[in-house]
């Protein structure tokens, strides 16, 4: 039986004498801090360890004014341990496995250049009011387990399977976890079922080359049917974050689906987790060959039962669909799967050759 594991949204009440980095104790909680880019997402990365932010006052769900030294302000954002708000929206995030907390817009351009930083700013962030969020930190919630004993089966673990709905190819387009990157403890799991599936091509939305070989150096773990692919150019790293409306994003996108174009099937897409960047690439292939909204909703909600154990009959199937599906859904219905990569710069004899290559 799988083991499904809620953070604790309870937190210690404030240190009798906060660290000489942080300002004084006041009666709200308050501190200001360097801060630094993080390279691959372009969030801004506060340099306090999470649990000192907490030691703080600062609890998940509160909101917070945050007021950087070049005079840039964001007022009232949400503090989660999740990406929780919609599209573009900015929040302050401690996502499992950050060792501080971040200023990021969801999905939405890097905060660092948003707010023209420079190293050597510090930010001031400040409680506005406990609680605000509190019921969408509660709602949303949940964190996984890195323990394959506490999973089903490998695909489950992997979080791999078969896109499918519309005219998709059966068996054809595969999508999972990284079979690069271990810090999940999942590579090992994935490589095995990429080369069950007979995988000739991999579309890599998380890496870049320089990360790819690092891994490939560094991990002796990495099957030599993942090598194998790497060393024929039979692997793409197309190292994105996850602004899906981003120009940037969209370019890079195309790029790796152009190539992906140039080579016989069967694909695997993944980035590290399989959950947002595959989820949006998931959306968006199966909405071009034609999948019903229903189609695709069973495919991206796949992910959170896999994960989190949230199907249809859990309280917050419902609350992951509103804020997680039906935000990119309805962007993307509006635009059209067609329209997004018209925009992304592909013609339209690319798009209709993508679409036959999947169908």
């Amino acid at each position: 039986m799988k083991k499904i594991f809620a953070a604790s949204v309870a937190f210690a009440a404030f240190l009798l004498a906060a660290p000489s980095a942080f300002a004084e104790e006041t009666a709200i909680p308050e501190g200001t801090f360097t801060i630094s880019e993080n390279e691959e997402f372009g969030s801004v990365e506060v340099n306090v360890s999470v649990e000192e932010f907490e030691a703080l006052g600062f609890e998940l769900g509160d909101s917070c004014d945050v007021v950087f030294s070049n005079g840039e302000k964001l007022e009232g954002i949400p503090y989660y341990n999740g990406y929780y708000t919609k599209t573009l929206e900015p929040l302050i995030v401690s996502y499992p496995g950050y060792e501080t907390p971040r200023i990021a817009y969801n999905n939405g351009d890097p905060a660092w250049d948003v707010h023209g930083c420079e190293e050597g700013d510090t930010v001031t962030i400040t409680l506005a009011e406990h609680g605000v969020f509190s019921d969408v930190q509660e709602a949303m919630n949940t964190v996984y387990t890195d323990d394959r004993a506490d999973y089903d089966s490998d695909e489950e673990f992997a979080n791999f399977r078969a896109m499918k709905g519309g005219s998709m190819k059966e068996d054809f387009v595969f999508r999972g976890c990284s079979p690069v990157d271990s810090q999940y403890n999942r590579a090992e799991t994935v490589d095995a079922l990429v080369e069950q599936a007979g995988v000739k091509f991999i579309l890599d939305l998380a890496d870049t080359e320089e990360k790819l070989q690092n891994y490939l150096a560094a991990d002796e773990s990495i099957s030599e049917y993942v090598r194998g692919l790497v060393e024929n150019g039979s692997v793409d790293p197309i190292g994105l974050a996850s602004a899906y409306r981003s120009e940037k994003y969209m370019t890079a996108l195309a790029d790796g689906l152009r190539e992906m174009c140039n080579h016989e099937g069967p694909y695997y897409i993944h980035c590290t987790e399989g959950k947002d960047r595959t989820g949006f690439a998931g959306i968006l292939l199966e909405s071009l060959c034609g999948a019903s909204k229903e189609e695709v909703l069973a495919d991206y909600m796949e992910t959170y039962k896999n994960y989190y154990g949230i199907d249809e009959e859990s309280d917050l199937y419902k609350a992951v669909v509103s804020v997680k599906f039906d935000d990119i859904y309805d962007w993307l219905s509006e635009k059209t799967p067609e329209g997004y990569l018209k925009e992304a710069g592909m013609t339209d004899e690319e798009i209709s050759a993508l679409a036959e290559a999947l169908s």
